[in-house]
């Protein structure tokens, strides 16, 4: 699907979330952190030339012009913005609710990355 909203909507715009809903299983503050501080890391990954010949090879519904998308883009961990419920909620009883409902950064897909609500 990726494949085809980047040829068919190259300037779509797109705002990624990701919720964590299992609320049987909270994360301590220290687990954020670590999360916060690997975050960094993802801007090393990228597609190898021998990952990219597999695709090619095993995946031909892929196009060329696509592969070399996903072989020149890098992760942008400063578009991501980490909020936790606790943060909400203590925005919530400071009644900062102009920070707690302010728009997210827009982009156009193909640069998009990974992005999130900005939480205060």
């Amino acid at each position: 699907m990726q494949q085809a909203v980047f040829e068919y909507y190259p300037t779509a715009q797109a705002v990624h979330r990701f919720v964590h809903r299992d609320k049987d299983r909270q994360f301590p503050k220290a687990c954020i952190e670590k999360f916060k501080i690997s975050l960094n890391s993802f801007a090393e990954v990228q597609l190898k030339q021998d990952e990219r010949v597999w695709l090619q090879d095993k995946c031909n519904y892929f196009k060329p012009n696509y592969l070399d998308y996903l072989q020149s883009y890098r992760f942008k961990p400063e578009q991501v913005t980490i909020c936790t419920l606790l943060a909400v909620l203590e925005l919530i009883q400071r009644r900062s609710l102009s920070t707690l409902f302010r728009l997210p950064m827009i982009l156009p897909w193909a640069a998009s990355g990974l992005k999130q609500e900005g939480c205060g």
